[in-house]
């Protein structure tokens, strides 16, 4: 991609301890924006499944994706049935730092975003700030839900009946369940049980 005006003296380290400020300057004005650009034009952050018309979108990165995705199948959702229901995934490739354009692009439309990332959140603190104030903007939950009930843990390894159900508990909230959902929901809370 275009790397638009760079300092004369690159965009490479600089030791803090001789410029702090100008090192500073470096990185938010330069390093970032490149990297943002680096990652729309190798498509690192991407579309897994792209519902027409937009419900919940799932947000997640790393070894969370094959958890969604391994949780969508519990749940007896494939990528028709997601697409017909309006679920939607987005796989970011590139944790930090976020890169806002495909995000926003993936978050018009949707009523709820749901984040579901390993342990700590590194991902969606980030899309609430570049989200924040935009027109539509979709209700954000994670480790939380929207109401700031526990959704999912941050201080052990995500499973994928973990994973089901809180996209159950979204796609309640959202309206979108059939009786063959809550079924498959009443068999991974029967499974947790043991």
């Amino acid at each position: 991609p275009d790397k638009g005006e760079l300092p004369e003296e690159g965009v490479h380290f600089v030791s803090t301890h001789i410029d702090r400020l100008r090192s500073d300057v470096v990185v938010t004005r330069y390093r970032i924006p490149l990297v943002h650009k680096f990652v729309r034009a190798n498509n690192i952050d991407r579309v897994l499944i792209d519902a027409p018309k937009r419900k919940l979108g799932i947000v997640t990165a790393g070894k969370a994706t094959q958890d969604v995705m391994q949780a969508l199948t519990k749940l007896g959702i494939n990528t028709e049935r997601a697409k017909a229901l309006g679920i939607s995934v987005y796989q970011v490739g590139c944790v930090w730092p976020l890169e806002p354009e495909g995000l926003k692009d993936f978050a018009k439309g949707h009523e709820e975003l749901l984040f579901v990332e390993e342990k700590r959140e590194v991902v969606q603190p980030q899309a609430t700030s570049i989200l924040y104030g935009s027109v539509d903007a979709p209700r954000i939950s994670g480790k939380q839900d929207d109401q700031g009930k526990f959704l999912l843990p941050e201080d052990i390894q995500l499973t994928q009946s973990e994973v089901a159900l809180a996209v159950f508990q979204r796609m309640l909230r959202a309206e979108m369940v059939d009786e063959d959902l809550k079924t498959r929901a009443d068999i991974i809370r029967a499974e947790q049980a043991f």
